[in-house]
């Protein structure tokens, strides 16, 4: 991005409105890019240009994403005598198998194929003689929808599949809080069209939204989202040469001509 910026100033004339933003906290909340939508909430952005990796392609659209937490706590008791406790992990489990079997019938669309279910955390239990007292679980949904009321109707359909678990527990004397993130938002639909540069979706979800207002959104980066967060994440020269090509080719097509 910064090699793209120079190399577009050095063969102008004029001076193009252009600026670089670097977050952080994208992975965990977007804190970065919340405080800077925050101190910018009275400038509208012609356009922006956010980095992800996209195979060096221009993303034409993303999917949306829903965070869920499962808390259950039970009672303790010794595993020999399993009747005089309440097993927090048993509980939980049955509602991640629901939640799992749900998964074909989440909304789906021809952009962005089907939404997607994860449980990527499960932690609980104090020994495996132990009924277990306590369970969590965290879920990453990725929705494929993007009209108006499409995250709360798949929240609509996993409280709907659990609430049976959760009331069964709850007449034992248990308690099972199903809390869903506060910071949600549907799949994005974004801006294409620039000549030279191929398109396709992306599946995960970005920052884009919580800037919102930027009129023109383009996604765009090299290297490909199957090796992040693996030990084997990396880029090559090669896609570092022609990301900051693909870079300059975008800020050409937004400010065509000195």
């Amino acid at each position: 991005m910064i090699i793209a910026t120079e190399k577009f100033f050095a063969s102008r004339d004029d001076n193009p409105s252009v600026g670089l933003l670097f977050v952080v906290g994208e992975e965990t909340g977007g804190d970065g890019m919340a405080a800077f939508a925050e101190y910018a909430s009275n400038v509208t952005f012609r356009a922006g240009i956010f980095g992800e990796p996209t195979e060096g392609k221009l993303a034409t659209g993303h999917k949306g994403s829903l965070g869920l937490t499962l808390n259950a706590t039970g009672r303790s008791a010794h595993s020999a005598y399993p009747q005089l406790g309440l097993s927090a992990i048993h509980y939980l489990s049955q509602a991640i198998v629901l939640m799992n079997t749900l998964e074909p019938a989440l909304p789906r669309s021809d952009l962005l194929g089907p939404s997607t279910l994860n449980i990527g955390t499960i932690r609980g239990g104090l020994a495996s003689n132990v009924v277990a007292p306590n369970a969590t679980a965290g879920v990453s949904i990725r929705i494929a929808r993007s009209e108006n009321g499409s995250v709360e109707a798949v929240r609509d359909m996993i409280s709907g599949v659990i609430s049976p678990v959760i009331s069964e527990f709850v007449a034992q004397g248990g308690t099972f809080d199903a809390t869903f993130s506060e910071a949600f938002y549907p799949a994005q639909i974004l801006d294409t069209g620039i000549p030279g540069l191929e398109e396709a979706p992306v599946f995960y979800g970005t920052d884009i939204p919580k800037l919102p207002n930027v009129e023109q959104r383009y996604l765009f980066g090299a290297g490909t989202i199957e090796v992040a967060h693996t030990p084997n994440e990396q880029l090559s020269q090669e896609e570092l040469v022609k990301g900051a090509e693909a870079y300059g080719l975008i800020l050409r097509h937004l400010f065509p001509g000195n």
